[in-house]
């Protein structure tokens, strides 16, 4: 399979971007994960806080929330923390 790369003039170059942190393994985890996910988007797109009515922030905080929810009700392993 050949693969190209193609750029489109005017359009944004993707960068990547990482957060990772160790949160516990609770509901006040998943809370803290949501909180402190937040404040990285917002400091991502230059703002103090994440505006009200920012919808890429409102989906992406959903987001986050449903998969921290879910890994830490499914995601438990005996013995682990």
């Amino acid at each position: 399979m050949i693969q190209r790369a193609v750029t489109v003039s005017g359009e944004p170059t993707a960068t990547s971007r990482h957060f990772r942190l160790m949160f516990p393994t609770s509901r006040r985890g998943a809370h803290t994960v949501r909180h402190a996910a937040e404040r990285w988007l917002a400091d991502q797109r230059d703002r103090p806080e994440a505006a009200a009515g920012d919808e890429d922030v409102a989906t992406s905080s959903f987001l986050i929330a449903e998969l921290t929810t879910n890994a830490v009700l499914h995601g438990r392993v005996r013995g682990r923390r």
